[in-house]
C-alpha cells in the first residue's frame, strides 16, 4: 500500500463509509455504483450505495517490461 496516496489510504482505512475524496475522477457510472480513479497515485476504487470496494488493477502485458539477465559475468 506504499503506493497509494494519504488520501487513498484514508480511505482505505475508514471503517465509515465515506463520500470520494477531492482527487477521484469518475471512470464509469451507473445507477448501482461508480468507478472513480486517483490523480495522484492511480488507485481505483468502486462505489455503491452501502460499500466502498478497493479495485486491483492488473498491469496489461503490453506494459510490463521483461527484465533480462546481464552479460556480465
Amino acid at each position: 500500500m506504499d503506493s497509494k496516496c494519504n488520501h487513498c489510504r484514508q480511505l482505505i482505512e475508514s471503517s465509515i463509509i465515506s463520500e470520494p475524496h477531492q482527487h477521484l475522477n469518475v471512470q464509469r457510472e451507473s445507477p448501482s455504483s461508480s468507478i472513480y480513479r486517483c490523480q495522484l497515485c492511480n488507485t481505483m476504487f468502486e462505489f455503491t450505495e452501502h460499500e466502498i470496494y478497493l479495485l486491483d488493477i492488473v498491469q496489461p502485458e503490453s506494459e510490463i517490461t521483461e527484465h533480462k539477465p546481464s552479460a556480465c559475468a
